[in-house]
């Protein structure tokens, strides 16, 4: 066997080794939409004037972490 093998045969069999794999994925998705309508209708006797005004507001945050840790040789 090579250096690298015979260290780990001696730490396996001594219990030292740990062999994990861990993977995560978190996605997080925030949406906020905020709408506004303003309507102002103005008659006199010859002229009417409507005046509409919308607003919106739309906000999206997406945050994705990933940890993938496959190391054989962490110590316990």
């Amino acid at each position: 066997m090579d250096g690298w093998m015979d260290e780990w045969m001696v730490g396996w069999m001594n219990g030292y080794w740990k062999s994990e794999k861990l993977s995560y994925t978190t996605t997080t998705t925030t949406t906020t939409t905020t709408t506004t309508t303003t309507t102002t209708t103005t008659t006199t006797t010859t002229t009417t004037t409507t005046t509409t005004t919308t607003t919106t507001t739309t906000t999206t945050t997406t945050t994705t972490t990933t940890n993938n840790n496959n190391n054989w040789n962490n110590r316990l």
